[in-house]
């Protein structure tokens, strides 16, 4: 079992410094993922997940760990593990849990412990041509799959669209309305190029057109006209802020793990009229 780097820190399993610790704790089960996407440091280091270092301890520890910590959450981060090793996981931990999962059929899906609260199915790629040349699966087979789920599990079901993989900002927008529309709670992220990976020399989406997607989408998300700081926070579970997932602390900061000071919410609304 392997936690991320700020999850291991948090428990006390290694020493470093975190400008700004985890309210989630990330866990990683299962070997090397077999899903091929083209955007995953998974694809050549198991030990890896986005930029973020992902060190193995004893699944026992970890556990007995978790549910003496103040985490708010667990995030089951799973990769190539059955779903009967899943929810044998789950019955141990006594704290909210979400589960990201390649499902591949709602039977699968309802076979999941009823004591996850969240089931996040990623779409990521919002473009449907590049969606088959990036994860080698079908986009509408996934789309009805995540349909299926939010009628089935109401409320329930959350998915993560990666911004920046060749899509427009129309599809990515419509996109968010459509999983809205049914009740699926989105949680974005940014094209991050990681050493090894195909997309290793694609560059990250500019900052003002991710910021453009963060305001839209937290208009669309709270049904109103006012954009707020949070747009601009980590979105996902509402337990959840990722720190530097998607970015160096040095900057730029695509997804704050925090409040937002006065200064930063009106550099991010700045951002979104620079050409940069």
């Amino acid at each position: 079992m392997r936690l991320s780097i700020g999850s291991a820190a948090k428990l006390g399993f290694i020493d470093i410094k975190q400008l700004t610790v985890p309210t989630t704790c990330y866990v990683m089960l299962g070997e090397k993922c077999n899903n091929n996407c083209q955007f995953c440091s998974q694809n050549n280091n198991k030990e890896m997940l986005s930029r973020i270092n992902w060190p193995e301890f004893d699944e026992k520890e970890i556990i007995k760990k978790i549910n003496a910590s103040d985490f708010q959450r667990v995030c089951l981060q799973c990769t190539s593990v059955g779903i009967d090793k899943l929810n044998s996981i789950i019955l141990k931990i006594n704290k909210p849990i979400s589960v990201s999962y390649n499902f591949k059929d709602i039977n699968q899906i309802k076979s999941l412990s009823k004591k996850v609260d969240n089931i996040c199915i990623p779409f990521d790629v919002a473009n449907k041509e590049k969606y088959m040349e990036i994860k080698h699966e079908d986009y509408e087979g996934k789309l009805n799959l995540i349909t299926q789920a939010a009628k089935r599990f109401p409320k329930n079901i959350s998915t993560h669209i990666i911004v920046g993989l060749g899509e427009t900002e129309d599809e990515i927008i419509d996109l968010i309305k459509y999983f809205y529309e049914i009740s699926v709670d989105v949680g974005l992220f940014a094209f991050t190029p990681i050493k090894g990976t195909k997309l290793v020399d694609k560059k990250q989406p500019l900052i003002n057109y991710y910021r453009r997607i963060q305001a839209k989408h937290y208009k669309i998300k709270h049904n109103t006209d006012e954009l707020s700081p949070v747009a601009f926070m980590t979105s996902g579970c509402e337990e959840c802020n990722r720190p530097y997932y998607n970015e160096k602390p040095s900057g730029p900061i695509y997804n704050y793990p925090r409040k937002l000071t006065k200064e930063e919410y009106t550099r991010c609304k700045n951002e979104m009229e620079t050409n940069n």
